[in-house]
């Protein structure tokens, strides 16, 4: 895109484009295998400061340990790293891919360390799936969809707010 044209579409439209950078292994599902990350995955500060500048993107989502999905073995996020890349790009909203199943320790010191935005889908998916079947276990004779889903937007609702309360984000919006 143009300098200009891509100048005009960041004031006037207010487009924020996300990229993720490195290899960010896993699927968005549980894993039953544990999921290897190798050194060459993982998002080089020096690489991710290069990428901002030639791609001008708004958030970039490095890959630091984490992975898509929830696999068989805990991840081990490389916080030195995650400190590395945002003191590389101190104007970058830098995103956690693959935010689910990370223990909230580690999540906690992601954020201090200069992550900003955490994607934790799976663990909504599966308060979602988890809840509506045992609402169908629990009205096996039941036809009507809409009467499963108060335990299931509840089942959310308590994620979500879990994860909120977690991420330091309640009552900020």
């Amino acid at each position: 895109m143009s300098g200009i044209l891509y100048g005009f579409v960041r004031r006037y439209i207010c487009i924020s484009v996300e990229a993720e950078l490195g290899f960010l292994r896993g699927e968005s599902k549980i894993q039953k295998e544990k999921i290897e990350i190798k050194p060459e995955d993982l998002t080089k500060p020096d690489e991710a400061a290069y990428f901002v500048e030639k791609t001008r993107v708004d958030r970039l989502a490095p890959v630091v340990g984490n992975i898509h999905g929830i696999s068989a073995n805990e991840p081990e996020l490389d916080i030195d790293r995650i400190r590395q890349i945002h003191e590389a790009l101190p104007k970058t909203i830098l995103v956690l891919h693959g935010g689910s199943g990370i223990p909230d320790g580690q999540i906690k010191e992601a954020i201090k360390a200069g992550i900003s935005n955490i994607h934790v889908n799976t663990e909504i998916r599966i308060a979602y799936t988890s809840a509506l079947r045992q609402a169908l276990r629990d009205r096996p004779e039941e036809t009507t969809p809409y009467k499963f889903f108060p335990g299931v937007i509840a089942a959310v609702e308590n994620k979500v707010k879990e994860k909120l309360l977690l991420f330091g984000s309640a009552n900020r919006l």
